[in-house]
């Protein structure tokens, strides 16, 4: 516990001295790494895993889930539940109920990184949003091509190098590394489709919010990186 409670402060302490640092990968995805020449850094790091049977919803929320998807012929099993709301409301005289449900997808069993986040909306049973969903799939495998190590040294050389340091003091923490997929045409105005990738999501173990985290590329090239400081 008190390791832990040294990583957030030294998170708080770097939230107020460092800038927003939303940076991501350049528009082409290159890159001038590969994953034989990335070094190692063989400090504290643990792959994390998220199982998607790993549901944080009550049993009779998740039933519920389950008849509603089952009334409207919508699949689940690439789902994992871990928010349920319900609301009601009276309009006229008419009294409406709202059920939303906050999942993680999953394909091949591992997990959509990078805030693919579903979201689904019924109005009395009847799912009102969104009004398509399309079951996610890929033919990339599930063996990720970088060490752990690897995965530290470029998560470090993000902390020390793009971000003039101010995260420094992190760099011998205990980092958590997921690997499942990233979805690289989410939130990209104007693209139609999936543009799948192997990748990994890396943030300091035992941080709030899990932040900062990177997400990379399985080949070492950076997608995103960002610490949540709002300037």
């Amino acid at each position: 516990m008190k390791k832990l409670s040294i990583v957030a402060l030294l998170l708080t302490l770097a939230a107020f001295s460092c800038k927003k640092t939303d940076k991501a990968a350049p528009a082409n995805g290159t890159t001038n790494s590969t994953p034989a020449t990335i070094g190692d850094d063989s400090r504290c790091i643990s792959r994390a895993r998220v199982p998607q049977s790993a549901y944080t919803i009550s049993t009779a929320d998740y039933n519920e889930a389950v008849a509603m998807h089952n009334a409207n012929h919508l699949a689940y099993n690439y789902l994992r539940w871990y928010r349920a709301e319900r609301e009601y409301i009276t309009l006229n005289g008419v009294t409406n109920y709202y059920y939303n449900l906050h999942g993680d997808q999953y394909m091949n069993g591992l997990r959509l990184l990078g805030g693919n986040v579903l979201v689904e909306e019924f109005e009395n049973g009847i799912v009102d949003w969104p009004s398509i969903i399309r079951v996610p799939n890929t033919t990339l495998d599930t063996s990720p091509v970088l060490r752990l190590s690897q995965v530290r040294a470029l998560y470090v050389n993000q902390l020390l190098t793009q971000h003039s340091g101010c995260y420094s003091a992190l760099q011998d923490s205990c980092l958590s590394a997921e690997f499942g997929y990233y979805d690289l045409n989410a939130g990209q105005s104007g693209t139609v489709g999936t543009n799948y990738t192997k990748a990994w999501m890396v943030y300091p173990t035992g941080g709030q919010a899990q932040l900062p985290v990177a997400y990379f590329k399985d080949d070492g090239t950076l997608i995103f990186f960002t610490d949540g400081v709002v300037q």
